[in-house]
């Protein structure tokens, strides 16, 4: 008899021991696999994509800039469905559902809140980290344009180490005229020595942010410049 109750307690264990394992209780336990190539919003933070018409960077505030695409008054977010939300547009709330990865990009179609359509395809751009600078290679025998309100000036640096600015505003058109160097921090300096609107003699250090194969954007006193190559 107690080689039988023995045996019924020990059924009744390995029983117990079984249901647990196959609630997880005492088995292999469950796990999550994580998309690599999910949205979030680190997707984008501070990062730059060329588009059609030029180039679009997603700043870490929230906020857009762009070059050759205009960017005024929109910001940036990922919603809960990890979709990509740009509001502020000419068409109003934009909805992106994109696909793709970090290395190649992202395309999808957009969703505007006015009810139209369209397709979005952005492509990671390659840029200097601010700490690599200017080269002289970047500006030398170069021509460039730049926004100056709703005009756009022509710089051209010449190999010499000296620019002409052409404005084209006609509340203050006319050529300026001056130096440009590239220091050891690798930050660009410009020097205004002939001018009817700008202070001479007076050397500007400008910051590299960010260098595209089609533009430059840098800063100096808490301003954005943005130089395209022509």
């Amino acid at each position: 008899m107690g080689r039988g109750l023995f045996n019924v307690l020990t059924v009744i264990i390995v029983v117990v021991m079984f249901s647990l394992s196959g609630c997880g209780g005492g088995g292999a336990a469950s796990t999550t696999t994580q998309n690599p190539n999910a949205i979030s919003t680190a997707t984008f933070s501070g990062k730059s994509f060329a588009m059609t018409g030029g180039t679009i960077t997603f700043n870490a505030d929230g906020t857009l800039s762009g070059v050759g695409v205009n960017t005024t008054n929109e910001a940036w977010t990922i919603n809960a469905s990890g979709q990509l939300v740009i509001s502020g547009t000419s068409k109003g709330t934009e909805t992106v559902t994109l696909t793709g990865d970090a290395t190649h990009g992202w395309t999808g179609n957009m969703v505007y809140s006015d009810g139209t359509t369209a397709t979005l395809t952005l492509v990671p751009t390659t840029t200097p980290t601010p700490s690599t600078g200017f080269t002289t290679a970047m500006l030398a025998g170069k021509t460039v344009t730049s926004p100056n309100g709703a005009y756009v000036d022509t710089d051209v640096f010449n190999a010499n180490g000296t620019y002409t600015e052409t404005r084209t505003n006609p509340n203050s058109p006319g050529i300026n005229s001056g130096t440009w160097s590239i220091n050891s921090a690798g930050q660009l300096i410009m020097t205004t020595t002939a001018s009817q609107y700008q202070t001479l003699n007076v050397p500007t250090t400008l910051t590299l942010t960010s260098a595209t194969s089609t533009a430059l954007t840098m800063s100096a006193n808490n301003t954005v410049y943005v130089l395209t190559y022509k």
